[in-house]
């Protein structure tokens, strides 16, 4: 297995994505893996997908960090049936659950809205509750994504928009990952929990390049968020190599409803991007009779992508037999998955890969 590799899991219109750098490991987000071809959770088929990638030499399954973009179901779902919350003193890898180091989380999103939590929600507030209380060892470390006007809950580490994150876990975790914050940002009147979405650029600098490769989860952060980046940060920065599309694919990343034209300060936003960047919509197969995904959303993401650089797991390698999309992250940039498919087309495209960012004028 590559080095390191990012991970998408066909959950439908939800998401799961585990970051392999080295030996440290990152879940983003859980929701249960579809079987193949069955639009059913099957939490199965997600343990038997995740255990054996995060299973170390001791027998324990273990991740260095859970970060949970929001509470919702389809970013939070059957936490308990997967993940270790308690003590991790009681902890049990015949369980077959998976003990997290460090739970990163925007309290926000838990806290300020007057909508009840689902019972996994409940749950890993209970497990952060807990681990407010206790010594920032492995199994009790929680870390909080604030904005400017949050009070700031006690947890063992604080971030907010502009910081780094430049480890992970109560271990040392491997020093050419870091993590640059982008939100929640200060939406003015959050109306869901969307809104107060975690917005990560994970920073990987493979050996022998000095350019790390940008990878942009942004969980279901809607519009306005995206055109508070493009009016308030660094687009320079913002670039990326690879970026998993907003809510699923939805046009909520685009605009307020589906009758209305895609915000231009959204398209320059998300064409600040690296050569050969690749987009992955983590959803159901995007047909024109479903939403999420949106075919309008999809179409802007291959003009700025291209076709070939697209993906959506509802349909990898096919719709009838689903597969993770797994990309290595090397010196050259993000590499294609290698398929059957695709093998010959990715051989050709890694020679072609560069790290250069390109220029866009404003849109405005």
């Amino acid at each position: 297995m590559a080095d390191a590799t990012i991970r998408f899991f066909p959950v439908g219109n939800g998401d799961c994505t585990l970051l392999w750098v080295g030996e440290t490991r990152i879940l983003v987000d859980l929701s249960p893996r579809i079987l193949k071809g069955d639009p059913n959770y099957d939490v199965d088929e997600t343990r038997e997908a995740l255990l054996p990638l995060v299973k170390r030499d001791d027998g324990r399954y273990v991740v260095e960090a859970f970060s949970l973009t929001h509470p919702d179901k389809d970013h939070l779902l059957y936490a308990e049936e997967l993940l270790h919350l308690g003590a991790p003193d009681d902890y049990d890898p015949t369980s077959e659950k998976i003990l997290v180091e460090e739970i990163i989380y925007v309290p926000a999103s838990f806290d300020e809205l007057d909508q009840e939590l689902s019972a996994d929600g409940e749950a890993m507030q209970r497990e952060i509750d807990r681990r407010l209380g206790c010594d920032g060892t492995a199994g009790n470390l929680v870390s909080a994504l604030l904005r400017a006007k949050d009070v700031t809950p006690g947890a063992d580490r604080t971030f907010s928009v502009g910081d780094f994150i430049d480890s992970f876990g109560a271990s040392t975790s491997d020093p050419r990952l870091s993590a640059r914050v982008y939100g929640p940002r200060a939406t003015p009147d959050p109306q869901c929990r969307n809104d107060l979405s975690s917005i990560m650029q994970f920073r990987v600098t493979p050996a022998g390049s000095v350019s790390p490769v940008r990878i942009m989860l942004g969980g279901d952060a809607p519009w306005e968020a995206w055109e508070d980046i493009h009016d308030n940060e660094d687009l320079e920065e913002f670039t990326y190599d690879l970026m998993l599309a907003p809510h699923h694919c939805s046009w909520s990343a685009f605009a307020e409803s589906s009758e209305e034209e895609a915000s231009k300060k959204v398209v320059e936003v998300f064409k600040h991007k690296q050569d050969q960047a690749k987009v992955v919509a983590s959803s159901l197969a995007i047909n024109i009779d479903r939403t999420p995904p949106s075919e309008k959303a999809a179409d802007i993401y291959k003009d700025i992508v291209g076709q070939s650089n697209f993906y959506c797991t509802g349909e990898y390698p096919t719709e009838g037999d689903l597969q993770p999309i797994v990309f290595e992250i090397s010196s050259d940039g993000v590499l294609p998955p290698e398929t059957k498919d695709r093998e010959i087309e990715s051989a050709a495209a890694a020679t072609l890969i560069r790290r250069t960012p390109q220029k866009y004028g404003s849109s405005r």
